[in-house]
């Protein structure tokens, strides 16, 4: 092989890994994002138990079997959905970032 066909396919597969790195970015922004948002949920607290509250408000004129699912099923368990919310959207962002990293170190 000469430098001359070295140097070419060292730099198409520079040009080819470009969009990868794009798509590392936003998936380590993303994760951010997610991570974040959980945080932010346990840091200020009362999210699980404010959840009824902004649940039963925000449901006004929605669709009858949104609204039945809503009253039935998660307004009453409002507080565990709440944790479950904050706790996944941890465990998301935490996923989502080690990933990325573990991605551009190979």
């Amino acid at each position: 092989m000469t430098a001359q066909t070295t140097s070419a396919s060292e730099g198409e597969a520079r040009t080819g890994r470009l969009p990868l790195v794009g798509l590392l970015v936003i998936q380590l922004f993303l994760g951010y994002q997610w991570f974040m948002s959980g945080l932010t949920k346990l840091y200020r607290g009362g999210f699980p138990a404010g959840l009824a509250k902004e649940l039963t408000e925000k449901s006004e004129g929605v669709p009858g079997w949104y609204k039945d699912f809503l009253d039935g099923s998660i307004i009453p368990n409002a507080t565990a959905f709440g944790y479950l919310i904050e706790i996944g959207e941890l465990l998301i962002g935490v996923a989502l970032i080690a990933a990325a990293l573990v991605w551009e170190h190979q």
